[in-house]
């Protein structure tokens, strides 16, 4: 498999299979659970673009192997979670309807944040097939890693070899 092919299918796995299983995990389990559709403000940035934008990044992280992506992971879960946070898990009285409202939220903050994981995970899977594409292709313990990408001629707009003559 070339090398391209497989940078390509690194990325298709995190942003198309990431989407899919997002979505279809959101939808199944709010239906087995019974869970109500997260209440939103009329204008808020969509999930699936945060979802992607989200897999993009961290994909490149792990393609790249930045130290620290894990903990970086993480703490951007923590943050889209604080940034949503209301306290609308906590009852104010005891009457029933408050307290309905409550669980509801809070079911719906848990699908939330197993659903940032399930992101992730397609963000590191992706990532590291990027990565295997990525790795030198020998194991001399001397050699720094680098990059090399092989560019068919044909897809670049100007004539190489023109630009190359002295």
């Amino acid at each position: 498999m070339s090398q391209w092919t497989q940078l390509g299918f690194g990325a298709i796995t995190s942003l198309l299979g990431g989407a899919l299983a997002c979505f279809l995990f959101d939808k199944l389990v709010r239906r087995w659970l019974g869970a109500p559709k997260p209440d939103a403000p009329r204008r808020r940035v969509p999930s699936w673009f945060t979802g992607t934008i989200e897999r993009i990044f961290f994909t490149t992280l792990v393609a790249f192997d930045v130290a620290g992506y894990p903990v970086a992971m993480i703490v951007w879960l923590a943050a889209k979670m604080a940034a949503t946070w209301t306290g609308r898990g906590t009852p104010r009285n005891d009457t029933e309807e408050e307290a309905k409202q409550a669980n509801d939220y809070r079911i719906s903050s848990s699908i939330t944040l197993v659903n940032g994981l399930v992101s992730m995970m397609f963000a590191l899977i992706g990532g590291l097939i990027m990565q295997y594409a990525l790795a030198p292709d020998d194991d001399d313990s001397n050699e720094q890693a680098s990059i090399h990408l092989t560019i068919p001629a044909q897809l670049l707009p100007v004539d190489v070899r023109k630009l190359t003559r002295v």
